[in-house]
């Protein structure tokens, strides 16, 4: 019995900007994932990757085409908070918050007790080589170790979807694998892994890959 994709993207495109000034971030994607899948979006800066990855994740919406997540229900805003986790390329932790706090939050929001939150984020930290840095503020933390933060933030909550843009950008090898070893274990849960990376050697741990150039993709894995 086939499973159902966690994840549907059919005919989706998406523009910003209209006449002259538009810009075309993703040309007709479609594609589906399954749950135990992990796909690796590769391609060079500007190819659509980060934007492709955003409109799975129901954080922006296409112009046109469909995605939906038939795996967890119709539209990903109406979904418990944890179900969906993206780690952003950029800073993404709450400066107020210390380390161990930006980890529990999601499970807060999704109306975990304050005890589970606090276990599940000192697991999560654990898992990434981060216990000594708990009470932190993402000031006090080098690049390095706020990205792995959030990856610890993403996966403490246990997501059925995680999405990733490019989360092993600052980090050495060591960390990288740490995080990439990390990031896999999900797939084992049934959850399913879309991270985009310029890392051949990252990408070559997923089962999947999807190369993307000028917002279209290029290369359909034949697996899919």
């Amino acid at each position: 019995m086939t499973a159902v994709p966690i994840v549907v993207a059919e005919h989706v495109g998406r523009t910003y900007g209209q006449g002259r000034q538009a810009v075309v971030a993703v040309h007709d994607f479609s594609g589906a994932i399954e749950p135990g899948r992990s796909v690796a979006v590769v391609g060079p800066s500007g190819s659509g990757k980060s934007t492709l990855l955003h409109l799975l994740a129901g954080l922006d919406a296409p112009t046109v085409g469909r995605v939906s997540w038939p795996g967890l229900g119709t539209s990903a805003r109406a979904l418990p908070a944890g179900t969906i986790a993206l780690v952003f390329q950029g800073p993404s932790l709450l400066p107020a918050l210390d380390a161990r706090e930006n980890v529990a939050l999601p499970i807060l929001l999704a109306g975990g007790r304050d005890a589970d939150a606090g276990r599940a984020a000192d697991a999560a930290l654990a898992l990434l080589g981060l216990s000594g840095v708990g009470s932190a503020l993402p000031e006090e933390l080098s690049g390095g170790q706020a990205q792995r933060v959030a990856v610890a933030r993403a996966l403490a909550s246990g997501p059925r979807l995680l999405i990733a843009d490019e989360p092993t950008g600052q980090l050495d090898h060591a960390a990288a694998g740490l995080v990439i070893d990390a990031i896999l274990a999900v797939v084992d849960t049934g959850a399913a892994v879309v991270v985009s990376t310029h890392d051949a050697a990252v990408a070559a741990r997923f089962s999947s890959s999807w190369r993307m150039a000028d917002g279209a993709l290029y290369h359909e894995d034949p697996a899919w």
